[in-house]
């Protein structure tokens, strides 16, 4: 549930997985054929005036977006950094891999980096990437690259991946993408 937590579960080679919960939905109604997942509690929580961000709009942001900008923010203090003295240095990069939004009629990935860049007055590259499975690591890539050529000095990368919607687990069943087993 914080990206301590997640440290701890790596560092003991535990994992986070458990039955899914009939507050989201219930596997045995014929969603999908798994009743596996790993749950991130308060997903929809955020504190959108810490962020210079109303209300309204917090409401309105992907879970992904408010996730990826609260984890961004710790990542920086976790490094020693705050974000004002990041962006003094102006070309500050940010790069996200993200897939799998059924949150919005219509997704907006490219919200998610941008979000992240004009709430911490980052001024550099800001951009999504969807290459399925390989979106985190591919954001890291490009980050080296932009920080190689000097198109970045500094460089924030990462990935993000909910499932929020019982639909978006039907599809991913349908195509035999989730493991039938707590384990892949």
């Amino acid at each position: 549930n914080t990206l301590n937590e997640f440290w701890q579960l790596l560092s003991t080679g535990l994992d986070a997985i458990s039955e899914l919960q009939a507050a989201r939905w219930d596997w045995r109604d014929g969603i999908g054929y798994s009743r596996w997942g790993g749950f991130i509690k308060g997903v929809d929580d955020i504190d959108p005036l810490f962020f210079h961000i109303s209300p309204r709009d917090a409401a309105r942001m992907d879970p992904q977006a408010r996730l990826f900008l609260q984890i961004a923010y710790a990542c920086i203090e976790d490094a020693g950094y705050t974000p004002l003295g990041l962006s003094e240095q102006r070309k500050v990069g940010v790069f996200v891999g993200v897939m799998n939004s059924l949150y919005a009629a219509r997704a907006s990935h490219w919200s998610i980096a941008n979000r992240v860049s004009y709430a911490l007055d980052f001024q550099g590259p800001s951009l999504a990437v969807d290459t399925a499975c390989s979106s985190s690591l591919t954001a890291i890539h490009l980050a080296l690259n932009s920080l190689a050529t000097g198109e970045s000095n500094i460089a924030l990368a990462g990935g993000v991946n909910l499932i929020l919607d019982p639909s978006h687990y039907q599809l991913l069943s349908d195509m035999t993408m989730i493991s039938h087993s707590p384990y892949c």
